[in-house]
């Protein structure tokens, strides 16, 4: 009996390999937005200079920094250590957090129209939270809040997705969306915040004029979950919500 031969595949493009990486820095950056957008939501309490700290140093720096308040008389307002160490990372976290600033200062360089200032809330963000950074941030940002700070790294971080992440999305795609498919991509991409099957349904029928019940709009979101690269589109008891990356697809695909 003759020997099969093995089939042989072809090797995979260099191309290919080189819109994975840039898929994979995409989601690094997507990551990080979704975890800035948190802390963000604690509002007054924010404060970038305990956020990453380790939790084996949690209640040792505690100490130190409450005995430092106490000196200056700013002791209201200040974390309770509970608060404090709610919020203390492994050293592993830590070292990614640096990583992923200093990786996002580094392409804002490559970008279009880059000057120097673009980088400077990710310097000053470096330096609140790790005390070091490869190069200073202007005066004018050394004297802004911290959630000035983070808003403006938030902002820095979409500029990345937006040129990152549409070609990781559409390194993830196999078809374009069908008009429904699209119109609920419209909506999401409007939408403030998560929306419901039923509240999609009901911005859907007004936009295409047509009965569109929540169980078609959920069979929909499956399929542009499985079939057209947004196979992350949440659905959680707040509702769906499109991610950064997903977001530069959309916003892609429907020519906004």
């Amino acid at each position: 009996m003759a020997k099969k031969k093995a089939k042989k595949t072809a090797p995979k493009r260099s191309s290919d390999r080189a819109l994975g990486r840039v898929a994979a820095r995409a989601q690094r950056f997507a990551d990080r937005i979704d975890q800035l957008d948190e802390w963000i939501d604690r509002g007054a309490r924010l404060d970038l200079r305990y956020l990453p700290l380790r939790r084996d140093l949690c209640e040792a720096e505690y100490q130190r920094r409450l005995k430092d308040a106490k000196r200056a008389g700013e002791v209201d307002g200040a974390p309770t250590l509970e608060e404090f160490q709610r919020h203390g990372w492994r050293l592993d976290e830590v070292f990614r957090l640096e990583g992923d600033l200093r990786l996002a200062a580094r392409r804002l360089a490559v970008l279009d129209g880059y000057k120097p200032e673009h980088r400077a809330p990710i310097d000053e963000m470096l330096r609140r939270c790790f005390d070091r950074t490869e190069r200073a941030a202007p005066k004018s940002w050394q004297r802004k809040s911290d959630l000035d700070v983070l808003r403006s790294v938030l902002a820095a971080l979409r500029q990345l997705v937006a040129a990152d992440g549409v070609a990781r999305a559409v390194f993830k795609t196999n078809r374009k969306p069908s008009p429904l498919q699209a119109g609920i991509l419209d909506v999401l991409l409007d939408a403030d915040g998560s929306l419901s099957g039923d509240e999609i349904a009901s911005k859907v029928q007004r936009k295409l004029g047509g009965s569109k019940p929540a169980k078609a709009i959920l069979a929909a979101i499956g399929k542009l979950r499985a079939d057209c690269g947004f196979s992350e589109l949440f659905a959680g008891h707040a509702g769906f919500k499109l991610r950064e990356h997903e977001r530069a697809l959309a916003a892609k695909l429907l020519g906004r």
